[in-house]
């Protein structure tokens, strides 16, 4: 069969959408589907399967593919979600109080670079830093700035801003911090982040989750996520850095443990191989 993967990375979608999408990539064709990804569908008349993972469809673009081949949506609370042949939700949303029929965490995607840094990795992983922050691909100077003030002075973590991994100490950049990306997340005592699929892949470590939205589209996701640990969630406006920076400290010292990569990457290809059992009309 031959799966067109359709997603991008930008402000809007951020880049948990892109990450998830690779990592279904390189696992479908390793199962022997032809899968490629892209974020149009121009020029692709011999696609079987549309897994389209960019939000918020219109009837109008879903009708269009459908002219090709069925059309998967993930995550998807457009209008086009209705018009569309299969739907499948992997995040929590507050419709699901209600209709959870769509809901599907035991299909969960985790991200291609996470993946991929334990892919070979065996053993476990010492809990050795107290807290890391996420502050996006692409972050800008107010999130950046909040997280640093937040940052406990006597404690030191990492910070991941624009592809980068940087110590924090007193409160204050120390450097590159040279760990791949899951073995930072992986061995978080506490994970600061918007919701994201970040969380969700440092959860799989044991860290304790604090949510710092920037929109109340977020902040209603992390509301509905009850799998994760989650002992605070705010906007970030509503949000002072002294009452996070305390909550870190706390986290920080009371919750460590080990994090068994084989039982990891035991769950990730699980997961996988639910969602290829979801995709299969």
């Amino acid at each position: 069969m031959k799966i067109l993967l359709l997603t991008d990375q930008n402000a809007f979608l951020g880049a948990g959408h892109m990450q998830r999408m690779l990592s279904l990539r390189d696992y479908l064709n390793d199962c022997g589907f032809a899968t490629a990804l892209a974020s149009s569908a121009d020029g692709t008349g011999d696609v079987e399967l549309f897994i389209r993972d960019m939000r918020d469809s219109s009837v109008d673009e879903i009708r269009v593919l459908q002219k090709t081949a069925p059309v998967v949506v993930i995550d998807d609370h457009g209008s086009g979600r209705a018009a569309a042949d299969k739907v499948i939700d992997l995040l929590p949303h507050p419709s699901h109080r209600d209709d959870d029929m769509y809901y599907h965490p035991e299909a969960f995607l985790y991200g291609y670079e996470f993946c991929k840094s334990i892919e070979s990795s065996t053993g476990s992983l010492n809990k050795d830093i107290a807290f890391v922050m996420y502050a996006g691909a692409e972050a800008d100077d107010e999130t950046i700035n909040f997280l640093l003030a937040a940052a406990p002075e006597e404690l030191s973590g990492v910070m991941l801003a624009n592809k980068r991994h940087i110590k924090i100490q007193n409160g204050k950049y120390a450097g590159d911090f040279n760990r791949a990306y899951a073995g930072i997340v992986l061995s978080a005592n506490v994970l600061v982040s918007h919701f994201g699929i970040t969380m969700y892949e440092a959860a799989l470590g044991g860290a304790s989750v604090i949510a710092i939205n920037p929109s109340e589209y977020h902040n209603a996701l992390a509301q509905s996520a009850s799998e994760l640990n989650i002992v605070y969630n705010a906007l970030r406006e509503a949000s002072a850095p002294l009452v996070v920076s305390e909550i870190i400290r706390r986290e920080a010292l009371a919750y460590r443990r080990e994090a068994d990569l084989a039982l990891i990457r035991e769950k990730i290809i699980s997961n996988m191989e639910n969602f290829i059992k979801l995709i299969v009309f």
